[in-house]
């Protein structure tokens, strides 16, 4: 008898022993797979949607939203919030948001690529909850650049898979290509430098022309313009917008004796209108050879993982110059001049102000 209460005894023991085992075993599962650069939760009832999304997405958060309709509170005012205010959070967490939503949110499709007619066509049928909206276009510009498909869409804005409100309009850049013969037809494009400069410089040309349109677009859509032109520019200044719908659009473009164009901009602080999240940053060019500033996005559900911010052709070594781009998920901002790379900076993890007592 006594050996049998012996032997159930350890049997016992063995099976606590696994069971802890397994239990710290998981702890450690679950600790490792967290970013330990958690970020307090901020207080976000009371706030538009629109206005915390980019910081929310920025917190890498899983957003399950319910929704709700009252007629007399404005679209997007977030109700309710299931994190409490200042919990640490970490990538991946949940986060249930009750939203006043008598309008939807609709998700930006991807034109890249497409051609005008069918851009347009997708605008026109987005669904959402059995049925279809619409976005209207507000600007398109052009471009000669032989390494898209001609007439078809080389970027826009907002970007793809955004989550957008009725209220929101669409920008876009199109490619054309220019007339050649067949010599110059056979011969790529090389930003380097090649025989094939007559081209790139005709290109220049008819692009030029093109410039004063670009007054009313967005600087994203302008950035790629100038890229595909071959064309230098350079942030002069910032104007208070009048409303949210106008940040980060151009009001003015002046030429220099030098044939650099100076570009004037619609741009307010982070808090006045954060559902158009800009980041404005002063950074250094390299030495030689073209400097490309790209944007490459972590963690972010957009098709574009990567999408260009400045270019400059012609520069003086280690010249500062003033971006300003459009972020809306963590990225990394990366400046190479020639093959060498000058700058590489995260952005994305940004903390909330307390809520005021």
């Amino acid at each position: 008898m006594l050996a049998i209460r012996k032997s159930s005894f350890s049997f016992l023991q063995f099976i606590l022993t696994v069971a802890i085992f397994f239990a710290s075993a998981l702890l450690i599962f679950v600790l490792r797979g967290r970013d330990r650069t958690g970020l307090p939760m901020p207080y976000v009832v009371d706030k538009n949607f629109f206005d915390v999304y980019p910081e929310l997405q920025r917190l890498q958060l899983r957003i399950k939203i319910s929704r709700r309709e009252y007629l007399d509170l404005p679209t997007g005012l977030i109700l309710s919030q299931n994190v409490p205010e200042a919990q640490t959070v970490f990538p991946h967490d949940s986060l249930r948001l009750v939203i006043n939503q008598p309008r939807p949110f609709l998700k930006m499709p991807n034109l890249i690529r497409a051609s005008l007619e069918q851009a347009k066509a997708s605008l026109t049928r987005i669904p959402y909850r059995n049925r279809t909206y619409s976005l209207k276009i507000e600007s398109i510009a052009k471009v000669y650049t032989d390494e898209f498909s001609h007439q078809t869409i080389i970027t826009q804005f907002p970007p793809p898979n955004e989550l957008v409100g009725l209220e929101n309009s669409v920008y876009l850049l199109i490619a054309l290509n220019s007339p050649k013969t067949k010599k110059e037809q056979t011969k790529p494009i090389n930003r380097k430098g090649s025989s094939n400069r007559k081209a790139i410089d005709q290109n220049r040309l008819v692009n030029q022309k093109k410039i004063p349109a670009l007054i009313g677009q967005n600087l994203g859509i302008a950035a790629y313009f100038f890229y595909h032109a071959g064309i230098d520019y350079r942030i002069r200044g910032f104007q208070l917008p009048s409303d949210s719908s106008q940040n980060g659009i151009l009001h003015k473009i002046a030429k220099t004796n030098k044939g650099k164009y100076l570009l004037d901009v619609y741009h307010s602080p982070r808090e006045s209108y954060a559902h158009n999240s800009y980041e404005r940053v002063e950074l250094k060019l390299g030495s030689k050879g073209v400097c490309t500033v790209r944007k490459l996005l972590k963690g972010s559900n957009s098709s574009q993982e990567e999408q260009i911010v400045f270019s400059a052709y012609h520069y003086e070594p280690r010249e500062k110059v003033e971006l300003l781009f459009y972020l809306s998920s963590p990225s990394l901002i990366q400046t190479v001049c020639g093959k060498k790379t000058v700058y590489t900076k995260f952005f994305g993890k940004r903390k909330f102000k307390a809520k005021a007592s």
